[in-house]
C-alpha cells in the first residue's frame, strides 16, 4: 500500500510539467541518502499534504434571498413558531463565512404594508461553526436593528444566541443538542371612545363625559429554549449533472424552556383635547412560564447545489405540549442562493 501512494505521487508529478524538474529532483536527493523507509515516510508526507489541501475548507461569500414567516428569529425555530401569522417576509442576505468557522451575515426582511413593500427590520449575524468528521458545533449571536413595531411581522427580540453541539455516526445519523436565549421589547398603543361620570362643581351635580382613552404598553421579554434532536440525513450525488447533489434531512425535536414578559401600563383620557390628568393610571404586570416540556417538533428540509447555486425549502412543525388553545404551529422559508 505504501508503494501505491509513492506511484500516486510520482504520477502527480509528472502530470504537473511546471513542477516536474524540482520533483524529479526531491526524489533523486532523497534516494541518495540510501534509507527507503525514510524516502517513503517523506513521499508520504508529501501526499498527505496534497491531500488535504484538496479537502481543506475554503472561505467564501454567499447571497441569498429567502421567502417565509420565520421572521422572529435567524437559526432558532422554537422562538419563531411562539409567535407565527400568516404574513410572509422577503428575507434577502449577504454572509462571508471563513475557512476558520468564523462569518458574519447581514438580513433584511421586507414585507408589504400599507400597500408598499419596505423593509421593517435588519439583522446582523457573526457565527462561529466547527464542522469535524464526528463533532459538529457552532455558535452564532443576532441583534436586531431597525425594528419597526407597526409591522407583525417584527421580531420583539433584540438580541439573540444560539448554540448547537451534534455528534455524527457513520451512516449518516446525527444526535444533538441545542441552546438559545433571547431578550428584547416592544411598545404598544390602544386608543378608544369612552365616558366616564364626573361631578360638575358648576352645575353640582353629576354629569357623564366623553373622553378618548389611550392605554400605552412597554413590555420587556425574556426566551431562554434547550432542545434535543436526532436528525437523519439522505444524499445523493450527481442527480441532473456530475457538479449536483442533493440532501433531504429529517430531524425530530423535544424542546424545553422557560419565558418572562413584564409590562408597564399607561393609561390617560383626553376630553375636548385636555389631558384629564387625575384620572391618569399606572399599573405593571408580569407573566410567563417556569422552566418546562414545551412542545415536540419535527422539520424537514431539502438543500440541492448546483455549482455555485443552491436552494433550500424547509418546514418545521411544532405541537405545543401545556394546555393551549393553539397546540400545532408551523414555520416554513424558501431560500435560494449563489456561494462564491
Amino acid at each position: 500500500m505504501r508503494y501505491f501512494y509513492v506511484l500516486a505521487v510520482i504520477v502527480a508529478s509528472l502530470l504537473t510539467p511546471m513542477h516536474a524538474a524540482a520533483q524529479q529532483s526531491k526524489l533523486d536527493s532523497l534516494f541518495i541518502k540510501g534509507d527507503t523507509t525514510a524516502v517513503l515516510d517523506s513521499l508520504m508526507k508529501d501526499f498527505d499534504k496534497f491531500v488535504d489541501s484538496l479537502t481543506a475548507p475554503k472561505s467564501f461569500f454567499a447571497i441569498d434571498v429567502g421567502l417565509g414567516n420565520r421572521t422572529f428569529s435567524i437559526n432558532n425555530n422554537s422562538l419563531n413558531t411562539q409567535s407565527t401569522n400568516n404574513s410572509l417576509a422577503i428575507m434577502p442576505s449577504l454572509g462571508y463565512y471563513h475557512k476558520s468557522g468564523l462569518g458574519l451575515s447581514v438580513m433584511s426582511f421586507f414585507a408589504n404594508y400599507q400597500g408598499k413593500t419596505e423593509a421593517f427590520q435588519h439583522a446582523i449575524t457573526p457565527s462561529y461553526d466547527y464542522d469535524g468528521d464526528k463533532i459538529a458545533a457552532g455558535i452564532s449571536y443576532t441583534r436586531y436593528l431597525g425594528k419597526d413595531s407597526a409591522i407583525a411581522s417584527s421580531s420583539p427580540y433584540e438580541n439573540d444566541w444560539y448554540g448547537y453541539f451534534h455528534v455524527r455516526t457513520k451512516n449518516n445519523w446525527r444526535f444533538g443538542v441545542a441552546m438559545g436565549y433571547a431578550d428584547g421589547g416592544f411598545k404598544d398603543k390602544v386608543s378608544y371612545s369612552d365616558s366616564i361620570r364626573r361631578f360638575n362643581t358648576v352645575l353640582q351635580r353629576f354629569e357623564w363625559v366623553y373622553v378618548r382613552s389611550t392605554i400605552s404598553s412597554d413590555n420587556k421579554i425574556k426566551d431562554f429554549m434547550v432542545s434535543a434532536s436526532v436528525r437523519k440525513d439522505y444524499e445523493w450525488s450527481h442527480l441532473l449533472t456530475r457538479k449536483d447533489n442533493l440532501t433531504l434531512n429529517i430531524t425530530g425535536y423535544l424542546v424545553t424552556g422557560a419565558s418572562k414578559i413584564k409590562s408597564n401600563f399607561n393609561q390617560t383620557y383626553m376630553a375636548r383635547q385636555i389631558e384629564l390628568s387625575k384620572l391618569r393610571r399606572s399599573y405593571a404586570s408580569a407573566d410567563g412560564t417556569g422552566f418546562q416540556f414545551q412542545s415536540v417538533a419535527l422539520s424537514a428540509g431539502l438543500y440541492y447545489s448546483i455549482g455555485k447555486f443552491n436552494i433550500q425549502p424547509v418546514w418545521f412543525v411544532d405541537y405545543y405540549l401545556p394546555a393551549s388553545d393553539q397546540k400545532i404551529s408551523s414555520v416554513f422559508s424558501l431560500v435560494a442562493g449563489f456561494s462564491f
